[in-house]
């Protein structure tokens, strides 16, 4: 995330959401373990996975209240995020198919040349943990002032 870029950020006080727009380039990383199928092949191996992502832009829509103690105070409630990568995911798994360098190179190429299809269908399941992360940091902002925000 140090290089991200912020596109649109703001709040709209009429339907109590507040939302922020930015894109950036980014790397998974982890450790996996497949034993299963994919593309209608075999798919399994296990190790450490890298997954560079180019420009990627990400849209978190946060519903909030605004709630009075002598002072406004903004509350965030929930997140909705949503994800676009513009340019491509590269797919790198360690150690797949045990060392079978045949059977690797063939389903990477798969991967690669597939990646809106498996960013699109797995991806979703990264993000909504990215987005949970993003919205805490937000969160632990707990009870931010709106006469600190000018926003009164």
């Amino acid at each position: 995330m140090d290089n991200a870029i912020l596109d649109d950020f703001g709040f709209n006080f009429d339907t109590k959401v507040a939302h922020i727009t930015f894109h950036t380039d980014m790397v998974i990383t982890h450790n996996y373990k497949s034993d299963g199928t994919l593309f209608s092949k075999s798919i399994k191996g296990e190790g450490f996975t890298e997954v560079p992502i180019k420009n990627v832009q990400i849209n978190m829509n946060m519903p909030f209240e605004i709630e009075k103690d002598g002072n406004k105070y903004f509350n965030l409630k929930d997140f909705d995020i949503s994800y676009n990568i513009r340019d491509k995911a590269e797919f790198t798994f360690s150690n797949l198919y045990y060392g079978n360098k045949e059977e690797s190179d063939t389903m990477h190429s798969l991967m690669n040349e597939n990646w809106k299809y498996l960013t699109t269908e797995f991806g979703k399941y990264f993000f909504a943990e990215f987005g949970a992360n993003l919205f805490e940091m937000f969160e632990n902002y707990d009870s931010i002032s709106l006469r600190n925000l000018s926003l009164c």
